[in-house]
C-alpha cells in the first residue's frame, strides 16, 4: 500500500510492504523524485519488495518496467483510474486520454492493452457495437503483441478475447499456457484461466485457480466476482453469495458481482430478493436476463415472456446462450438446446 503527493513536477511516493495475515509492516521507504523518474521508483520497490519475501513471485524476479514519457504515463493513470471506475461515461474518457497516450507514444504496450480492455467493456454494456467493439479490442491486443511478443498480460489478454469472444477454448488455453509461462503467479493471469475452466466445466479447477488468484491479490474484486460465479456453477451457493457481496464490498456498484449475486439468489429460490439486487444495475441486457428468470420462478408469466421476447429481439444474435439458459430453467429443452446450437 502507499500514497503519492505531488506538486508541480515533484513527487513524494510513500510505500510500504504489509502482511495480509498479521498486519504487521514488512518493509516501507519514502521517495522523493521528479515524474521523469517514476520508473526508476517502480524498479526499486520492485527489487526490494522481492529482495524482503525472498522469493520470485515472476519468471524474472523483477517485473518487467514498461518506459515512456512522463505525460504519457500521467494520462495512462487517468484512463486506468476511469477504467476502473466503470460506465459509459468514464469508458469513453478512457478512451480519449488512451488515444492521447498513443499520439505520445505508440510503442507503449501497456496502452493498447488497457484500451483493448475498454473496447471489450464497452462492447459487453452495449456503449458500442458488440461485433465491433470486440474487434477493436482484438486488433489493440494485436498491436500490443507486435511490440512485445513476450508481455504476458497481452497475451492473457488475446486469450480472453479468443474465449469470450471467438468463443475458440483451444486458443484460449493456449494463449493462456504462454502466459503462465512467463508469469506463473501473475494473479490477473490465473483469474482469467479460472473462468475458462469454469467454461469448460471444470468447477474444482476453476475455485483452485481463483483461490490462487486471491493469495496473491486479495482485493480483487474482480477475482472474488469470478469466484462467486464458480461456487454457483458448484451448487454452494451460500459461498457464492458471500463471494459476491464481499466482491462489491471492495468495488461496490460492480455489475459482474451484481449479475452473480442476483443469479445465486434465483437459484437458491429467493427470487424477489434478486429483483431487488438488479434494482440499480444500469445494464439492459442483465436486467432482462434477471427478470426472465425472476420473474418466471415468481409466477409472473407475462413480464416473465415479456423480457425473455425483448432479449430475443434485441440480443438473440449475440447472446444466444444466455436465452438457451432462460429455456433450460423453464423446462423447455428442445427451445434450450436449439438456442445452444446458435451460441
Amino acid at each position: 500500500e502507499g500514497s503519492v503527493r505531488k506538486e508541480g513536477d515533484q513527487l513524494r511516493i510513500a510505500v510500504q510492504l504489509v502482511s495480509t495475515s498479521t498486519g504487521q509492516s514488512l518493509w516501507s521507504a519514502t521517495y522523493d523524485r521528479t515524474l521523469s523518474q517514476i520508473f526508476d521508483v517502480q524498479r526499486d520497490v520492485a527489487e526490494r519488495v522481492s529482495g524482503t519475501l525472498q522469493l520470485s513471485l515472476f519468471s524474472d524476479p523483477v517485473p518487467i518496467i514498461r518506459r515512456t514519457s512522463p505525460e504519457a504515463y500521467s494520462t495512462y493513470l487517468r484512463a486506468l483510474q476511469q477504467y476502473r471506475a466503470g460506465g459509459r461515461d468514464n469508458y469513453a474518457e478512457a478512451v480519449a486520454n488512451l488515444e492521447t497516450v498513443i499520439e505520445l507514444d505508440d510503442q507503449y504496450a501497456p496502452a493498447w492493452i488497457l484500451l483493448s480492455s475498454v473496447r471489450h467493456n464497452q462492447a459487453i454494456i452495449g456503449a458500442v457495437d458488440y461485433v465491433e467493439g470486440h474487434e477493436m479490442a482484438r486488433d489493440y491486443t494485436d498491436r500490443a503483441l507486435a511490440i512485445d511478443s513476450n508481455y504476458a498480460y497481452a497475451i492473457s489478454s488475446r486469450a480472453w478475447l479468443a474465449m469470450s469472444y471467438e468463443r475458440d477454448f483451444a486458443l484460449a488455453a493456449r494463449y493462456f499456457r504462454r502466459a503462465l509461462e512467463l508469469a506463473p503467479n501473475d494473479a490477473a493471469i490465473l483469474s482469467n484461466m479460472a473462468v475458462l475452466a469454469r467454461l469448460l466445466g471444470r468447477i474444482d479447477r476453476a475455485i483452485e485457480l481463483t483461490n490462487q488468484s486471491l493469495s496473491q491479490n486479495p482485493l480483487s474484486a474482480s477475482a472474488f466476482s469470478n469466484l462467486s460465479d464458480q461456487l454457483y456453477q458448484g451448487r454452494r451457493y451460500a459461498e457464492a453469495i458471500d463471494s459476491a457481496r464481499r466482491a462489491l464490498q471492495l468495488a461496490p456498484g460492480t455489475p459482474s458481482a451484481i449479475v452473480n449475486l442476483a443469479v445465486t439468489q434465483i437459484f437458491a429460490e429467493n427470487p424477489a430478493t434478486a429483483l431487488q439486487t438488479i434494482a440499480e444495475l444500469e445494464l439492459p441486457f442483465y436486467r432482462l436476463f434477471i427478470e426472465a428468470l425472476a420473474r418466471y420462478d415468481l409466477g409472473d408469466l407475462p413480464s416473465a415472456d415479456a423480457a425473455l421476447a425483448t432479449l430475443i429481439d434485441e440480443y438473440g444474435d449475440e447472446r444466444a446462450a444466455y436465452i438457451a439458459a432462460i429455456h433450460a430453467r423453464r423446462g423447455n429443452e428442445d427451445d434450450a438446446f436449439a438456442w445452444l446450437q446458435r451460441a
